[in-house]
């Protein structure tokens, strides 16, 4: 056991801080949190559970007020129907022939009423009186008794002269209709009934926007036998059969005394624990969202500290590896990091300047060594000479001889330069023309020389010799060794943006990746292309740039770019 405890703990000191930290977190934030929200989620069910029931009931109690005093109040318009007089005489006289008595009694009376009524009281879809007398029908208003008992439910509702409410199903619509007598017998000599239908939607709306899955909204009537029925089973409001209801899985109950009847709420176990459960079930993922924003917010901070350290960690890898050069770590933070990324900068700035210093000693060194390579030479004599020997040529009639010393004599004043370390590119194209003269010459032409160059730039002026080697390392180490019959050495000068391009490609042996690798970085014993390589990177700058492609058997290509004005 304690052999496992020690390799635990060996384990955790190896962990990165990143991982201790979120392991820290979870034991001591995230375990005793979920434990927590468990014991919430338990409790929290069971009152959410009691409160839903309370407010249900309350809610249903709300509702029914509402639908009774709906009712109550077209109960109240029928009692004032049964009392109007004018109403009740002109339904109650025999008119005969007499159209002109008809028409004032809906003048005066009937239309008036009735049309006062049918916009007082929106809900109200019709109102009619049917009457026994011999007056004529006129619109809905007035219809004739006969037609109402020709209905099949009248003779089965004992109709009398309190409002007596009714529930009609049809094949197309359910009808919400009151019914009562009007006209008492001993005053009246004609039967008449008061008959209107109401929007049973707009008056049980209070009722039916409180089902939901698995509810129901039952309404009966004092035997309890059902009369409306609305569920999410069925969903538009259905008149049942006249058997009894099933009331005993009622959760509550509520009178509608202006009916008599007696509304009856079932609600599903389903549909509490989906609310219970809704409820909870928010404060579950609002409970972890929080855990987890917290845990991102952990990572990121922790990440805040630590990614510049990782990042100076890799720098410091990189000059490990030889990356002097490197950039410098970018940091805008004013902490401890802030600090330590700009102190290391500072080193780093003055371990390049060291570098450069050093490297620029060394480039003086071989510059030196090379001038002194050419005092060593005396331009005087060895023009002299040159000339003197061209004399001789001429005079003895050798042509090729004469060429010969001309050309060296041209190539040695372009290298030499009068001791300057500027020339143009004119004087630098003139001395590549003379030695490349030279060598196809000595060599009895075994390659042809194409040059293109751009005339506007002959006045440039660059540093010294820069050419020649280039052109020196693709015929001997190209081209000579070639075993192609059309060798060829291709020069091409020309304006790239504000930087002139130097081209010297050949059709030779090429190199594999390896050489490729090492021709700027191998050490000769000659000024060769690393020394022009490593001279125009200490003139310029990161405003040169020299590349090398090559292809075994295909040919070597030498880019370079520099400024084209950088020399007054």
């Amino acid at each position: 056991m304690n052999v496992h405890l020690v390799r635990l703990f060996a384990r955790l000191r190896r962990l990165r801080i990143k991982r201790k930290v979120l392991l820290v977190f979870f034991l001591v934030a995230f375990v005793p949190c979920a434990a927590l929200t468990g014991a919430l989620y338990v409790h929290t069910q069971n009152m959410i559970a009691q409160s839903e029931r309370r407010i249900r009931q309350n809610v249903l109690d709300q509702a029914v007020y509402a639908v009774n005093a709906t009712l109550d109040m077209y109960n109240t318009m029928s009692d004032y129907m049964f009392n109007e007089p004018s109403v009740l005489s002109a339904l109650n006289r025999t008119y005969g022939d007499d159209y002109y008595a008809m028409y004032e009694s809906y003048r005066d009376f009937i239309v008036p009423v009735f049309d006062t009524n049918a916009a007082l009281y929106p809900d109200l879809e019709r109102i009619t009186v049917y009457t026994g007398c011999d007056i004529l029908p006129f619109n809905s208003y007035v219809r004739s008794l006969s037609l109402l008992e020709e209905e099949s439910w009248f003779s089965q509702i004992d109709i009398g002269f309190s409002p007596e409410w009714v529930v009609l199903s049809g094949e197309s619509q359910t009808r919400l209709i009151c019914v009562r007598k009007v006209g008492m017998p001993t005053r009246y000599q004609y039967a008449n009934y008061l008959y209107f239908e109401l929007d049973y939607e707009s008056v049980f709306a209070p009722l039916i926007n409180l089902v939901e899955d698995g509810a129901e909204i039952l309404i009966a009537d004092g035997a309890d036998h059902p009369l409306f029925v609305y569920s999410t089973q069925s969903q538009t409001p259905l008149p049942a059969a006249g058997e009894a209801a099933d009331v005993q899985r009622a959760v509550t109950r509520a009178p509608l005394s202006a009916t008599g009847w007696t509304v009856f709420y079932t609600d599903s176990s389903d549909a509490v624990f989906r609310t219970v459960t809704g409820a909870t079930e928010t404060m579950f993922i609002v409970t972890w969202v929080l855990m987890i924003a917290l845990c991102c917010a952990s990572i990121a901070f922790i990440s805040s500290l630590l990614n510049p350290i990782e990042r100076l960690t890799r720098h410091i890898r990189g000059i490990g590896r030889g990356s002097v050069d490197s950039a410098a770590m970018d940091t805008a933070r004013t902490d401890e990091i802030g600090l330590l990324v700009r102190s290391f900068n500072e080193m780093m700035e003055r371990i390049r300047q060291l570098v450069e210093i050093t490297y620029k000693n060394e480039l003086e060194k071989k510059e030196y060594e090379q001038r002194l390579l050419r005092a060593q030479i005396n331009p005087h004599f060895l023009y002299n000479s040159l000339s003197l020997i061209n004399s001789k040529a001429i005079m003895a009639d050798q042509a090729q001889i004469s060429a010969m010393a001309t050309l060296l004599g041209k190539f040695y004043r372009s290298a030499l330069n009068q001791g300057r370390e500027v020339t143009t590119v004119r004087n630098e194209l003139e001395n590549v023309r003379s030695y490349i003269s030279l060598q196809q010459m000595l060599s009895d032409g075994f390659f042809k020389a194409q040059f293109d160059v751009d005339d506007a730039l002959l006045t440039v002026k660059i540093p010294n010799f820069i050419l020649q080697p280039i052109v020196e390392n693709a015929i001997d180490h190209g081209l000579r060794n070639s075993p192609k019959d059309d060798r060829v050495l291709r020069l091409r000068i020309t304006l790239a943006g504000d930087r002139i391009c130097f081209i010297v490609s050949d059709n030779g042996i090429g190199m594999d990746s390896q050489t490729l690798g090492m021709l700027l970085a191998r050490q000769t014993d000659g000024y060769g292309v690393r020394n022009v390589d490593e001279r125009l990177r200490l003139i310029y700058g990161e405003r040169y740039q020299m590349s090398v492609e090559s292809v075994q058997d295909s040919g070597t290509t030498v880019t370079m770019y520099m400024p084209a004005y950088f020399f007054p």
